[in-house]
């Protein structure tokens, strides 16, 4: 049987870090706006692989340690993503390009996209291969990558 080759994208969602790899995967997105004028949803998760699920952290610092609850973790994760955001919607504007914006909080950004992408119907979902959820076993694709490959039901364009 052969595969149907999809000849346009309404909805596609954009996940972004702050790697390399996501500002390439931007342009890529622009061009596929300007080529097809589909939606666009561009997210970034807060949740990291690396942060451990304790309530308390110790920072050494020259001073001596110091402890840091993990609601001041998150709260700082929280404004980072959205100035990051913010940041990275320029791409769109400078282009005149309306893109939806998400700051994911609660949910890991494999666990967030393959949820998404079946509840929202999205087309396709661009990613790079390099971020800061990549996991040091995963040597050909990140962690985030890797998953979503597997799970999501949709073209994924993976950018490296």
């Amino acid at each position: 049987m052969k595969e149907e080759v999809k000849d346009t994208y309404r909805k596609i969602l954009l996940m972004i870090d702050d790697s390399k790899f996501s500002e390439r995967a931007i342009h890529k997105v622009i061009e596929f706006q300007k080529t097809f004028n589909c939606k666009i949803v561009m997210a970034t998760s807060i949740k990291h692989h690396k942060l451990p699920l304790f309530a308390v952290y110790t920072v050494p610092s020259s001073y001596g340690s110091f402890y840091v609850s993990e609601e001041e973790l998150l709260e700082e994760s929280r404004q980072e993503g959205e100035e990051f955001l913010i940041k990275m919607l320029d791409f769109f504007i400078r282009e005149n390009i309306h893109v939806e914006t998400r700051l994911i909080e609660d949910e890991h950004p494999e666990d967030y996209i393959e949820q998404t992408v079946k509840d929202e119907n999205f087309d396709l979902v661009v990613l790079g291969i390099n971020s800061f959820h990549c996991k040091l076993k995963h040597k050909s694709l990140g962690s985030v990558s890797h998953k979503i490959v597997k799970k999501t039901p949709c073209d994924i364009l993976i950018i490296g």
